[in-house]
C-alpha cells in the first residue's frame, strides 16, 4: 500500500501588490516534501473569501510550478 501525507500550512502564497503573485519559499519547500513531480496543492482560502481575484492571483502563482492546483469555496 502507497504511503500519503497531506501537508497543511499557510503564509506559503505570497500576493505582491506591484509584482506578478508567486508561491513562496515555505510553500515551495513544502511542494518539495512531498518528492512528486506534480503535487497536488489545494487553496483554503479563509483569509480572501471566495474573491474571485485572490482565486485569480492563486492560480497565476502555481502556473510557475509544476503542480495540480485546486481550491474550495
Amino acid at each position: 500500500m502507497k504511503e500519503t501525507h497531506i501537508v497543511a500550512g499557510s503564509a506559503g502564497f505570497i500576493r505582491p501588490t506591484s509584482a506578478r503573485p508567486e508561491l513562496g519559499a515555505v510553500m515551495q519547500y513544502m511542494l518539495n516534501l512531498t518528492g512528486r513531480e506534480r503535487p497536488k496543492l489545494c487553496l483554503l482560502a479563509t483569509a480572501g473569501g471566495d474573491d474571485p481575484a485572490w482565486m485569480r492571483s492563486f492560480y497565476d502563482a502555481c502556473s510557475g510550478f509544476n503542480v495540480e492546483a485546486c481550491h474550495l469555496n
